[in-house]
């Protein structure tokens, strides 16, 4: 299973910072390992851009250009690239982050996603430690991991996005997973065009 969830990892870490994170022995690199490598989130990120570019480009094409002659222009069809890119933007943070327990990593039950990666990562590392100031130390560094990704949880994802998180690869692989929508916007396109009636011109 890892394996296969593997495969995903390297579409978003080859012009990211997870190529550094996952690779650079630090205190957090367990983490990262963990979570980006041991779960299903690159998978999940890759499945929002192919979801959202394949609903817009059905709703465009099946709907827009067999109603109407005026939505099959090529300037509409860069609009609606861009609103395939934006809103992939907007949703992928969600599905990369979660939401953080302000009760903290240890005590916290309703961590999801990266924070809970990271619940169940610290939970395996304390296993195997009986001294309790290791065992703080520990934890702290946990928490430190957590609390590059805050944010998201108390504002609107697009917002906390860019304003209030340090870990800036949520903020990457939204980019980037922005730009793969587009591109399978544009092929699901050139598959498309061909089923309407005023859109087998576009976009090209």
């Amino acid at each position: 299973m890892n394996t296969i969830l593997n495969i995903f990892t390297p579409v978003y870490s080859w012009c990211t910072a997870l190529s550094d994170r996952l690779t650079t022995q630090d205190d957090f690199i367990s983490y990262y390992k963990n979570y980006f490598e041991g779960t299903s989130v690159c998978s999940n990120v890759f499945l929002v851009a192919v979801c959202v570019a394949a609903a817009i480009a059905c709703f465009y094409y099946f709907v827009c250009c067999n109603l109407s002659f005026a939505s099959a222009k090529r300037y509409i069809w860069v609009m609606v690239l861009a609103l395939s890119f934006l809103t992939t933007l907007c949703i992928t943070p969600h599905f990369i982050v979660g939401h953080y327990d302000e009760k903290g990593l240890v005590n916290g039950d309703s961590n999801t996603r990266l924070f809970l990666s990271a619940k169940e990562t610290l939970a395996d590392i304390l296993q195997n430690i009986y001294d309790e100031e290791t065992m703080s130390e520990v934890i702290a560094n946990a928490e430190d991991y957590a609390k590059q990704f805050r944010g998201i949880g108390k504002q609107p994802a697009f917002i906390a996005m860019f304003m209030s998180m340090d870990e800036k690869i949520p903020l990457q692989m939204s980019l980037l997973n922005g730009v793969y929508s587009m591109l399978i916007f544009t092929l699901l396109s050139i598959i498309f065009k061909r089923f309407t009636t005023h859109g087998k011109a576009i976009p090209f």
